[in-house]
């Protein structure tokens, strides 16, 4: 079934894509909040996001994928339990595994862990399923300000920083928020990270 996002953003989303493989930085929505994204495996597109947040590099950002497929390309491990979570969980949830794999050094955190969501907004999963490999996305503010609920929240100086500024969904003014961010146990019970 042919996704409708496509069909009206065909031009916008092929910029997008365009601009990530050249080593830029998007401003765009996700499933969350309005987010700074890159390609993950492009470490100096990660470090200026890095700059224009004002973050130090040892806080690996979150990786979007489109699929639990992609998942399990970049994790050791994907216990049952937690993949059914991610099949039958509605809302949009950021998961750390313990040990990533097959992923630049800066994408993973000292301890061995990576933090991955499974981006279901129809643009940015279309974005993702082109590339066919994951990007980076935080929130679109710096690391000292409240992260944007709409695109209007977003600071002038962080839309001029980036190389492109997604207009889809610019005008939603609909508050949006971080994911939940969990980790899970020995028994793949979820343990909370972080609860927006």
């Amino acid at each position: 079934m042919t996704n409708p996002i496509t069909l009206f953003f065909e031009e916008e989303i092929n910029a997008v894509v365009e601009t990530l493989k050249g080593g830029g930085v998007v401003l765009m929505p996700t499933d969350t909040i309005w987010g700074l994204s890159c390609l993950a495996t492009d470490q100096k597109a990660v470090e200026r996001i890095q700059h224009i947040k004002g973050r130090t590099p040892d806080k690996p950002f979150i990786l979007l994928v489109d699929s639990i497929d992609m998942v399990k390309q970049y994790v050791e491990e994907l216990p049952p339990r937690i993949e059914n979570l991610l099949v039958y969980h509605q809302r949009p949830i950021t998961i750390v595994y313990p040990r990533g794999k097959n992923l630049p050094a800066h994408n993973i955190h000292t301890d061995g862990s990576v933090a991955i969501r499974v981006c279901n907004e129809p643009f940015c999963k279309e974005v993702i399923q082109r590339l066919g490999q994951p990007i980076v996305s935080t929130s679109a503010n710096r690391t000292d300000t409240p992260p944007p609920s709409t695109f209007q929240d977003i600071d002038e100086q962080i839309i001029q920083a980036v190389d492109y500024v997604v207009r889809y969904r610019q005008n939603d003014d609909t508050p949006k928020q971080p994911s939940p961010i969990f980790t899970y146990d020995a028994q793949n019970k979820l343990v909370p990270i972080r609860l927006p």
